[in-house]
Order: structure tokens, then C-alpha cells, then sequence
């Protein structure tokens, strides 16, 4: 019998986010006649890997948190990852935005795994990390982005084309197929069938461009008086966004939704 590939992700945490949907989308659509998939969390596992966990997935934390009060506590969590990467006689291991695209291939590289993955999800390049991930292509086997801006980005900070891999974002159709729910969120939000409504998924991060959004959308309602604008999501800017939609008067049109599965 052929031995089954052993394929790790390496992520900060599966907690509700773009990236983390895109691991459990790929670890839930794999050949598991071929592929032993699991995933690996340097922090929290988060609602993606707590649902993954009752699925019979394999998914680990190794409880790091970013902050030096913790430095002992991330030592150890390190060594584990180490440990555990060597324990599961990995094959091919596929990391996650900067800091997991460090710890993983410089990890996969000493265990000598045989593929080395690394996936770039934004192209928000700040510091030292145009420079590290120069470094870092060197011993990865591909470098995989979800758009051709992504790879022009990387090219132009100084990476290969050589092994810059395109792939597209994937969707689950069957998320799509809401029918009636649709309607049922409509009402619980006090909108109509006629009105006009924009949606928008994304944390709350500066580089995610919802200002430029609202902004956007208070052009927009001079227009037409039954436009709204469901923001999904949460993070550091949320009181910034909030401020921003009452100044341009929009603040009874724009619902903050925070973090939702549905």
C-alpha cells in the first residue's frame, strides 16, 4: 500500500479570518485515501480549528503568544513544534503569512522535508520582511500568492519569479446557495427586499481599505435612500470606522456585524 503524504499548515491561529477559511477549506477537500492533513497553530486554535477538531482533524496549539512576558513559554512552544514536526514525519509543509513562513521553513529545512511551502497572503511589506523572505525563497520549494499583484509586489521587493505560484482563492458554492436565510437576516436587520444592500467581509486593519469604502458609500446614499452596508468583521480600527461613518452621516446605514460564520 503507497504511503500517505504527510502535509502540515502552519498558521497563527484558525480563529474566523480569510487565510484560516482557506486551511480548512483546503484540509477538508483533500484525497484522504492520499494525504494525512493536519494543522498546526502557533497560538489559539481559534472557531475553525475548535470545528475542525470535532470533525476528527488533526489540529494542535502550541499556545505562543506574542509578547516577551511570555518569551520562556514560547521557547518551549517552539521546541514542541520542532519535536512535533519531526513525530509526524511531515512531507510537505505549507506556512502562513510572515512570522509562521519563518518558523516553518527554516524548521522544514533542517528536518530536510521534502516539499517547503510557503503561502503569501498580503502584500503589506513593513520593515526587515522584504529582505528575510529574499532569504527565505532560497529553500522553499514554492511560494504560492492569490493574485498577480501579490507576485509583482514580491518580484519588485527582490524575489525570483522562478517559484512564485498563482492560485486563485477557492469558495465553497455551497456557502453561496442561502436562498431564504438571506431574506431571514434582511428582516432580523430591519431591511427590505428592495432595499440595496453592500456586503463587505474583512478584520478591521488598515490595509483592508474600509474607509476608503465608507467613504465610497456615503457618495453613494446621496443617491439612493434605501443603500446600506453590512460590515463583517472586527478589529483595532472599528471605533476609528465608526467615527468616520458619523462624521460623513452615514452612521445609520452602515451595521457593524462583527465576527459571524454565516
Amino acid at each position: 500500500m503507497k504511503k500517505k503524504i504527510n502535509v502540515m499548515h502552519l498558521v497563527g491561529t484558525m480563529s474566523l479570518g480569510g487565510s484560516s477559511k482557506l486551511v480548512k477549506f483546503d484540509v477538508e477537500n483533500q484525497n484522504k485515501d492520499r494525504y494525512n492533513m493536519s494543522i498546526c497553530c502557533l497560538g489559539d486554535l481559534g472557531e475553525y480549528g475548535e470545528e475542525l477538531l470535532t470533525k476528527g482533524y488533526s489540529v494542535e496549539s502550541l499556545g505562543i503568544r506574542n509578547s516577551w512576558k511570555s518569551i520562556i513559554r514560547n521557547i518551549f512552544g517552539l521546541i514542541k513544534l520542532f519535536f512535533y514536526m519531526k513525530g509526524k514525519d511531515i512531507d510537505v509543509i505549507n506556512s502562513h503569512l510572515f512570522i509562521c513562513g519563518v518558523i516553518g521553513r527554516v524548521f522544514g529545512y533542517l528536518l530536510n522535508v521534502n516539499g517547503i511551502i510557503h503561502t503569501t497572503h498580503n502584500i503589506m511589506y513593513p520593515r526587515i520582511e522584504p529582505f528575510i523572505d529574499k532569504v527565505l525563497q532560497k529553500i522553499s520549494d514554492a511560494i504560492i500568492v492569490d493574485s498577480s499583484a501579490v507576485k509583482n509586489k514580491l518580484i519588485n521587493a527582490g524575489q525570483s519569479p522562478n517559484n512564485i505560484n498563482i492560485i486563485y482563492n477557492g469558495v465553497d458554492e455551497s456557502e453561496l446557495n442561502i436562498g431564504q436565510e438571506a431574506m431571514d437576516i434582511r428582516k432580523r436587520l430591519g431591511l427590505s427586499k428592495d432595499d440595496i444592500v453592500i456586503g463587505n467581509i474583512a478584520n478591521f486593519q488598515f490595509y483592508k481599505g474600509h474607509d476608503c469604502l465608507i467613504e465610497i458609500f456615503s457618495k453613494l446614499a446621496i443617491k439612493f435612500d434605501n443603500i446600506f452596508l453590512l460590515l463583517v468583521g472586527e478589529g483595532e480600527l472599528e471605533n476609528n470606522l465608526k467615527s468616520l461613518a458619523k462624521k460623513l452621516n452615514v452612521q445609520d446605514k452602515i451595521y457593524f456585524l462583527g465576527k459571524r460564520k454565516n
